[in-house]
């Protein structure tokens, strides 16, 4: 297991007599060491047992079938319930015809002192999808809280992003490239959609998101250069409607960041 990948995960030996059961009722082959034959000479004793209750009320019945064959499994264990005091994030990604080039990796935004950088919450390295070409992936994520933000990057290896070209020519089944969307909760339901990429290109992109339910206020500004960069300067205010009719009062604007 990774250990900064959740997953579905159980304790083997709460449920082995289960899995036993079922590999040596279903398989033709079973491993030696789930030692089946020694599971059919238990059935055969219970069934022993059972028939010799019955010889004292008259002769046990001879329809019953072969003692010998394995006893039906126990039913699967019940799944907990889900935890309310627990958060989580659904990443649902669609492959292209190239997985494995593609990873990812998800961290909170928010740095608590003294760590050095923020907490990851899950990362998938490259090579983790090969041989998916065209498949679905969903991952369900526990996070430690919904009301800070979160950054997913989403790499891939060969710096074309969503290849849409498929080496094998003659696949017919070849839907073209991926996508990725992130879910608040569990559910993939377009009610909790945080963020969705269908046209990623290049080596890497970057989305963030808040899953919270009441989101702070932020803008983002991205700027490309030219050649001339130290040439550039920018000013972002808050603009507010001036009561004075005064054009040379500009205390009601807010000036919040300049470079």
């Amino acid at each position: 297991a990774n250990p900064v990948f959740p997953g579905v995960y159980a304790r083997v030996s709460a449920l082995w007599e289960w899995i036993r059961g079922e590999v040596c009722g279903r398989s033709e082959s079973p491993p030696e060491g789930f030692a089946c034959d020694e599971l059919s000479v238990e059935g055969q004793e219970e069934g022993e047992e059972g028939g010799a209750g019955g010889t004292e009320g008259g002769a046990a019945d001879e329809d019953d079938g072969d003692s010998t064959s394995p006893q039906p499994p126990p039913p699967p264990p019940q799944l907990e319930p889900d935890d309310p005091t627990k958060h989580y994030l659904a990443v649902e990604l669609a492959l292209d015809a190239h997985p494995h080039q593609t990873s990812w990796i998800l961290a909170s935004l928010f740095q608590p002192p003294p760590q050095p950088r923020p907490p990851l919450v899950a990362t998938v390295p490259t090579g983790f999808y090969a041989g998916y070409p065209h498949h679905a992936f969903h991952h369900v994520l526990e996070i430690p809280d919904p009301n800070q933000f979160y950054k997913l990057v989403l790499l891939d290896g060969n710096g074309d992003g969503w290849d849409d070209n498929d080496d094998n020519n003659d696949n017919i089944d070849n839907i073209g490239g991926g996508y990725l969307a992130v879910y608040r909760g569990r559910d993939t339901l377009a009610t909790n959609l945080l963020m969705y990429d269908p046209t990623f290109r290049g080596k890497s992109i970057a989305h963030a998101f808040y899953p919270g339910e009441s989101p702070p206020h932020y803008l983002t500004l991205a700027i490309q250069f030219d050649k001339y960069p130290r040439d550039v300067s920018w000013t972002l205010e808050l603009v507010k409607p001036n009561n004075n009719n005064n054009d040379d009062d500009d205390s009601s604007n807010k000036k919040y960041c300049k470079k």
